[in-house]
């Protein structure tokens, strides 16, 4: 049994689901629409039933013999209203015996249920990952007012994954950093700075040394950020990455000593995405050109991160980034900013004729 489902462009599809079929072999799936069975029956929005082994030469080029490997077979469509959603195949039945029509109306009917619900599903993925992008690319626009190239956020997104990739082959944490850990953090990471938006541009892109009183209005964009995420929250509960992204935001600037901000906490009472973020930020911060310093070699900052082990950082996940500096090291050359270039001088405006003179008058 298998179920097929298109591709985004609804070009070709592939399997979704299978029982009985190798999952190598399912993964090698790609049948056209409109070509061979599935294909056929997709487009035609019809079942085909082949009930006796001397019905498969009359099958349209069959796409693998794994999968119709022997009759009977049904491959249905899975419809909803007007739209076919995917196809269910059913093959090589155990005993051989051909379909009798009450299986193949349930199995129609089935077809029926699974297309309206996956139908609905498919619409829910798709608005979860509209509000989700619609969410990150708010970040980004707000990282625009003191980063103009937006790669900032995606060097410390992709440090932060190679840090709980390290992490997660440890035998404290390979159960904690599984995959799911890892798609919400590339969603939660980038909006760990979105507190900003509260800061004046007369502090935030101050190109010195901000006064002790700068300080304590800069570091509020913690705060800012974990009460804007809380309120993302209320109004769509039960999205993981929000709440990762809230102890992201209110945690980057934890020190492991405890001597951080906002809250001071220390050790294992941060957030362990937090902890990440913090490595990754700090990396990018030292390496990367700002405002109100230069750019410093990879050696430089591998030394200071080296030097906060077990009083900024996590000491475990210092060691990570040890283990995999040469990873960031590429990563940062390659995703290395560019200035923008200076906006070229406006064309010099033309006498006007007595005529244009008028006109424009």
């Amino acid at each position: 049994m298998s179920i097929l489902l298109p591709d985004p462009h609804r070009e070709y599809l592939t399997i979704a689901r299978s029982v009985g079929i190798d999952p190598e072999v399912a993964k090698r799936i790609q049948i056209p629409i409109g070509k061979g069975v599935a294909g056929e029956v997709f487009q035609r929005r019809q079942a085909t039933v082949g009930q006796h082994a001397s019905q498969s030469a009359d099958q349209p080029a069959r796409y693998s013999t794994d999968i119709y490997a022997s009759m009977p077979l049904v491959c249905s469509a899975m419809n909803e209203t007007e739209v076919t959603v995917g196809v269910l195949n059913v093959t090589e039945r155990y005993d051989n015996k051909p379909f009798s029509s009450a299986e193949l109306e349930c199995l129609n009917l089935l077809c029926s249920v699974a297309g309206c619900a996956i139908h609905d599903a498919l619409n829910r993925r798709a608005r979860e990952e509209a509000r989700d992008s619609i969410v990150v690319a708010l970040a980004q626009l707000a990282e625009h007012r003191d980063d103009d190239t937006g790669k900032h956020l995606d060097r410390v997104t992709r440090f932060c994954v190679l840090l709980a990739e390290e992490l997660g082959r440890s035998e404290k944490y390979r159960a904690v950093l599984d995959d799911a850990f890892i798609h919400d953090l590339q969603r939660a990471v980038p909006l760990h700075d979105i507190g900003k938006v509260a800061i004046p541009d007369s502090i935030l892109l101050k190109p010195g040394k901000l006064t002790p009183e700068e300080r304590v209005i800069m570091q509020t964009h913690t705060e800012v950020g974990t009460r804007t995420i809380q309120s993302i929250i209320a109004r769509t509960p039960g999205v993981s990455f929000l709440h990762m992204a809230e102890g992201i935001a209110s945690g980057h600037h934890e020190r492991w000593d405890g001597n951080g901000y906002p809250r001071g906490l220390a050790g294992e009472n941060i957030p362990l995405a937090a902890r990440i973020a913090s490595v990754a930020d700090v990396y990018d911060a030292l390496t990367t050109q700002r405002v109100y310093k230069a750019a410093m070699p990879h050696e430089r900052a591998l030394q200071i991160i080296k030097e906060g082990t077990g009083t900024q950082f996590d000491p475990e996940i210092v060691q990570a980034f040890l283990t995999r500096e040469g990873d960031f090291a590429t990563l940062a050359k390659e995703l290395i900013d560019t200035p923008a270039p200076a906006p070229a001088a406006p064309a010099p405006t033309p006498a006007l004729t007595p005529e244009l003179a008028a006109v424009s008058a």
